[in-house]
């Protein structure tokens, strides 16, 4: 396997797991977008 194969495979795979953390860092705000529940309510409440 040539270097450049390899590099291609590497950021592909890099790639796909930054594009697969940012699709669930999106969903979470979205979900997030309601009334605060459960341990972040509880430690806003807190401070």
């Amino acid at each position: 396997m040539s270097v450049l194969e390899q590099i291609r495979k590497r950021t592909g795979l890099l790639v796909g797991i930054i594009g697969f953390a940012l699709v669930l860092f999106i969903w979470q705000i979205g979900k997030g977008n309601g009334a605060p529940s459960g341990p972040e309510a509880d430690t806003d409440a807190a401070g």
